[in-house]
């Protein structure tokens, strides 16, 4: 986030609500008031100091002696990115499908669900589905109805998306090195819980390539993304990375 990027993440491994933590013998608030934390790192981080905060103690330092703070202000920051993912069979997928129908509420994450086919068969069959954490059983709930509910969620609110793991960890070509179970928040693609991985997103525009009677140019488009690719080869070659897994995803899994 410090530097202006963002990234995916499953929640999957927060526990439940109102499940028991014995340590301490209280009961868990559950995965989305622990995103509240996620978004409020956000906001701090890109706020700057344009909160309405002046010291009243005069500086007595002379003009010279000043330091020059203000050598590169952007006008505004980057808000922030970040996708959140939920994993269908999760105890507060409820919550967490309706967390962003207030207004004002992790407003720095873009929200998904991350649905298996069991549960589109579950939905297709209108079964029963069950929502477990560490393999225990919480809720057995209509398929149905949690459809429903994410429809009408996305309808008023345009949250949660959906994700079908099936599909996006068959037509994963680094599925070797692990399942994916989340996807960045720009475009939407699939990353490496395990080895954290990069994304760096460049589009052709396909409307270019349409000619005047209304057929495609696939010659010059093919000549282009050989071009675009080596361009977006060189981004990764010359990027700066803040932590070094993920330079090495950069080198390595391109």
């Amino acid at each position: 986030l410090a530097s202006e990027g963002g990234y995916g993440i499953n929640f999957d491994f927060i526990r439940p609500r109102g499940s028991l933590i014995k340590g301490v013998g209280i009961k868990h608030p559950g995965v989305v008031e622990y995103m509240k934390i996620w978004d409020q790192v956000s906001t701090c981080i890109v706020k700057g100091d344009q909160d309405g905060y002046r010291d009243t103690l005069k500086n007595y330092l002379d003009t010279d002696q000043l330091i020059d703070l203000e050598t590169s202000v952007k006008a505004m920051a980057r808000k922030g990115a970040m996708m959140g993912v939920l994993s269908i069979w999760h105890p507060d997928i409820e919550e967490f499908v309706r967390a962003k129908q207030t207004s004002g509420l992790l407003t720095k994450f873009n929200i998904s669900v991350l649905v298996d086919n069991k549960f589109m068969e579950a939905v297709e069959n209108n079964d029963f589905y069950e929502l477990t954490f560490n393999d225990v059983v919480y809720k057995k709930i209509k398929a149905k109805a949690l459809e429903d509910l994410i429809l009408e969620s996305t309808y008023k609110r345009a949250e949660p998306g959906i994700l079908f793991a099936d599909n996006m960890r068959k037509n994963n070509p680094i599925i070797y090195l692990g399942e994916t179970n989340a996807t960045n928040p720009c475009g939407e693609i699939p990353g490496n819980p395990y080895l954290t991985t990069v994304c760096l997103l460049g589009s052709l525009n396909l409307t270019m390539y349409v000619n005047k009677d209304r057929t495609f140019d696939f010659e010059t488009y093919k000549a282009d993304i050989k071009v675009f690719t080596r361009m977006l080869d060189n981004v990764c070659d010359i990027s700066y990375t803040p932590l070094s897994s993920y330079a090495w995803a950069l080198k390595n899994i391109r």
